[in-house]
C-alpha cells in the first residue's frame, strides 16, 4: 500500500482472517487456503517552520495532517515593524490564520522599517540653511566694511572732482545680479520665519498625534480657521504642507495667504521648500549639504520676473549659475544670465547683463579679490559694425584710481554724442583741471574713425549702506578707464602723447593677467551655457500649488 499525504501505511504481516492475528509464519501448504494482509496506518506528521528574516526566533510546530495552527506571538526586530506572515520570501502572499497543515511548510515574516516621523519632521523643520554661507563675507551686501552713505556716492562730475574722493570698491552689474537674486529669495524665505509660530504649533499637534497612533503614520491633517496643515510619508519622502487661511502682509507684494510645502528625502537628506504667495509669486528651494537651488517667479499680472539660481561647493571652490527672464504679458522680452567662480583668492563672474549699455548683446567678465571684495577690473566682449565691417572688440575696464597721474576729473554731458555707435563718449572728459577735452585714440576703418582704443567713461557700480536700519542699494556712476586689450601695453604712452598725461598704471600685473586669462576661457564657456535653461523650464521646476486632501 502506498503512503498518502494524510496516512503513513505499514505492512504488519498475514492473517487467516480479516483483522485477525498476525501469523508468526505461514503454515505448510496442504490444501487450498486464503490469507489476509494486515496493514496499520497512522496520520502523517508535518512541521510548520517560521523564518523571521532576522527577527526573534519562533519555534517550529509539528502536528498531524489536517491539524489547525493558530498564529503565534509576533516576532520582533530592531528598527522594524512586524506586518505579518507570507508564504513567499520574495513576494507578499499573506497567510490566512488558522493554518490547516497538510505538508511541511515554511512561512516568512514581513517587515516594514520603522519610520521615525518625529525625528524626520524635526530635520525637515530645521530651516536654518544659509545660502549666503557659500559667499565670502567681503562679497555680501551686508559687509559693513564696504558700507557707504548715500552722500558718499553722490557726485557732481560737472565740476572738477578729486579722484581720491571717489569711492571705488562697488560691485559691477554681474556680481550685483548675484546679490539681487539672493536678496529676492530671502524675501520669500522670510515667510517661513513669519509663519514660525504657526508651524511650531502644528508640529506639536502632529507629534502628539504620532505618539498616540504609532501604527498609522502615513498621513494626518490638522484644520482650523487660521490654517490647514498636513503631513504624509510615502516612498521615503516626508512632506509637510501649511496653507494659511489668514493673510500676511509681505513688503512690495501686499496681503497674501501663503502656502508652504516642504519635503525631506529620508534616504538622501535632500530638502525642498516651496512657498507660494499668490498666482504670480512663488519660489521653490532645493537644499543639499553642498548645493543650493532656487527657482522663482514674482511680479504682477502683466509684468513679472523669473529666475533660476544654482550654487554648489566642490573641493573648497564654489560655482554658481543664474538665469533671469523679464516677462511682459505673455512674452519674455529680456533674458540675462551669469556664471561665477569663487576660490580663496579670486571671485570671477561672467554674464551678459548691463545697466549702462542699451541693447547690449555682449559679455562681461568681472574679477574681484576674495579677501577684500575689491573690483580689480573687467573685460567686455562685443561686436560692432562700421561701414558694413563687423569686428569683435575685447575691452578692458579699470578703476581710475589705479592711474597715479590722474588727479581730478570733470565729466560734462555731451548731448550730441552718438553713444550707441561706440565712437563717441556721452560726456566730455576733462582731467587735472585742463580746459581741453580729453582725447581718446581711435581705430579707423577705411580712414573713418570708428571705435576708441581707450577712453574714460562713467560706469555703473553698486554700493550698499543702511538707512533707518534697513540695508539699501546705491546705484551710482563713477569714471573708469577702458582700453582695447591689444592696446594695453601702449596705454601709458598713448596718454602721454595724446593728452600730455604722465602716469603709471599701478594695478598688479598678475591681476591684469588673471582678468585676461579668465576672459579667454570663461566667456566661451558662458556662451555655451547661457541658453540651456528656458523660461518654461523654470515654470516646470517651480511646479504647482499643492492640493490638500
Amino acid at each position: 500500500v502506498s503512503d498518502t499525504e494524510e496516512w503513513d501505511y505499514t505492512f504488519e504481516g498475514w492473517s487467516q482472517t480479516k483483522d485477525g492475528t498476525v501469523l508468526q509464519q505461514l503454515p505448510k501448504v496442504t490444501e487450498k487456503a486464503s490469507y489476509y494482509a494486515i496493514v496499520s496506518k497512522v496520520k502523517q506528521v508535518y512541521t510548520l517552520s517560521f523564518d523571521t528574516l532576522g527577527g526573534s526566533e519562533i519555534e517550529p510546530v509539528t502536528v498531524e495532517y489536517g491539524s489547525t495552527i493558530n498564529e503565534p506571538a509576533a516576532p520582533v526586530k530592531d528598527n522594524h515593524r512586524f506586518m505579518g506572515w507570507s508564504t513567499s520570501k520574495t513576494t507578499i502572499n499573506a497567510v490566512q490564520w488558522p493554518i490547516t497543515l497538510k505538508s511541511d511548510t515554511c512561512i516568512y515574516a514581513v517587515w516594514n522599517e520603522k519610520v521615525d516621523i518625529k525625528s524626520y519632521l524635526s530635520i525637515l523643520m530645521n530651516t536654518g540653511f544659509n545660502p549666503y554661507s557659500f559667499i565670502p563675507k567681503s562679497m555680501l551686501a551686508d559687509n559693513v566694511n564696504n558700507h557707504v552713505s548715500k552722500e558718499d556716492v553722490t557726485y557732481n562730475f560737472s565740476v572738477d572732482t578729486k579722484v581720491s574722493d571717489i569711492k571705488y570698491g562697488g560691485f559691477g552689474d554681474q556680481w550685483n545680479m548675484v546679490l539681487n537674486n539672493l536678496n529676492q529669495s530671502e524675501t520669500f524665505y522670510n515667510v517661513l520665519t513669519t509663519s514660525e509660530i504657526i508651524i511650531s504649533s502644528t508640529i506639536v499637534a502632529f507629534n502628539n498625534y504620532l505618539d498616540k497612533n504609532i501604527e498609522d503614520t502615513a498621513s494626518h491633517q490638522i484644520k482650523n480657521s487660521e490654517y490647514t496643515a498636513e503631513i504624509s510619508f510615502k516612498d521615503n519622502i516626508l512632506s509637510y504642507t501649511l496653507q494659511l487661511e489668514t493673510s500676511l502682509n509681505i513688503p512690495l507684494i501686499g496681503n497674501v495667504t501663503p502656502q508652504i510645502h516642504m519635503e525631506l528625502n529620508v534616504e538622501t537628506g535632500e530638502k525642498t521648500a516651496r512657498i507660494q504667495l499668490n498666482d504670480n509669486n512663488a519660489i521653490k528651494y532645493v537644499i543639499n549639504d553642498d548645493s543650493y537651488l532656487f527657482v522663482i517667479e514674482y511680479g504682477i499680472d502683466n509684468l513679472s520676473r523669473k529666475a533660476m539660481f544654482f550654487i554648489e561647493r566642490k573641493n573648497g571652490k564654489v560655482d554658481g549659475h543664474i538665469f533671469e527672464f523679464i516677462k511682459v504679458k505673455d512674452s519674455d522680452v529680456v533674458s540675462s544670465s551669469a556664471q561665477f567662480y569663487i576660490d580663496n583668492e579670486y571671485v570671477s563672474v561672467v554674464g551678459n547683463k548691463t545697466s549702462k549699455i542699451i541693447a547690449f548683446d555682449g559679455y562681461i567678465n568681472e574679477l574681484y579679490l576674495t579677501s577684500s571684495g575689491k573690483l580689480l577690473g573687467y573685460e567686455v566682449r562685443e561686436e560692432l559694425t562700421f561701414a558694413s565691417v563687423t569686428k569683435q572688440y575685447n575691452t578692458l575696464w579699470f578703476n581710475l584710481n589705479e592711474f597715479d597721474g590722474i588727479k581730478t576729473i570733470k565729466a560734462v554731458e555731451n548731448k550730441n554724442a552718438a553713444a550707441l555707435t561706440g565712437t563717441k563718449n556721452p560726456h566730455d572728459i576733462y582731467l587735472n583741471g585742463d580746459s581741453k577735452i580729453f582725447k581718446p585714440k581711435h581705430n579707423t576703418v577705411l580712414l573713418v574713425e570708428t571705435s576708441r582704443k581707450y577712453d574714460i567713461e562713467l560706469r555703473t557700480q553698486y554700493f550698499y549702506g543702511y538707512e533707518d536700519e534697513k540695508l539699501v542699494e546705491y546705484k551710482t556712476e563713477i569714471p573708469m578707464l577702458f582700453v582695447q586689450a591689444e592696446d594695453l601695453n601702449d596705454l601709458v604712452s598713448y596718454l602721454a602723447s595724446n593728452n600730455k598725461i604722465s602716469t603709471n598704471f599701478n594695478l598688479n600685473s598678475k591681476y591684469i593677467a588673471k582678468i585676461q586669462s579668465d576672459y579667454g576661457t570663461l566667456v566661451d564657456e558662458f556662451i555655451l551655457f547661457k541658453d540651456t535653461i528656458t523660461s518654461d523650464m523654470i515654470n516646470d521646476l517651480i511646479g504647482e500649488k499643492v492640493e490638500l486632501k
